[in-house]
């Protein structure tokens, strides 16, 4: 029974960050889209987490065209963690990811009047 509710919780987790409803930040100078699954945003412990994904007008150096990060949110600070990074071989997150790797357990900040602090903004209002 408890690997049934273990695969079934897996299951879920897998659906809600596979089948997100992305919900568009911005595009970069490079003409990449940056957009966050606001399904995802989850309070826990004064942090908010979330999931962003990115997806590339090109391929990056290594054969990728998306990425998604999961974010850990400071609204106090106004920084952000970013915890896990996963890179696809297509476009939206879709098909066979190429690398995942965790984040290196570092706050950081947006630059002031960026499309970041104003996400942070609006994460945290």
């Amino acid at each position: 029974m408890k690997k049934l509710s273990l695969y079934i919780f897996l299951g879920l987790l897998w659906c809600n960050v596979g089948f997100a409803d992305w919900k568009k930040i911005t595009v970069n100078e490079a003409g990449s889209t940056m957009y966050f699954d606001p399904n995802t945003l989850k309070k826990h412990n004064g942090y908010y987490y979330v999931w962003t994904m990115t997806d590339y007008l090109k391929k990056d150096s290594v054969g990728n065209y998306s990425n998604k990060i999961h974010m850990q949110i400071d609204c106090i600070s106004k920084k952000y963690k970013s915890l896990t990074f996963v890179f696809y071989k297509e476009q939206m997150v879709k098909g066979e990811e190429s690398v995942t790797f965790e984040g290196d357990d570092v706050w950081d900040s947006f630059a002031p009047n960026s499309v970041g602090e104003d996400f942070i903004n609006s994460i945290c209002k």
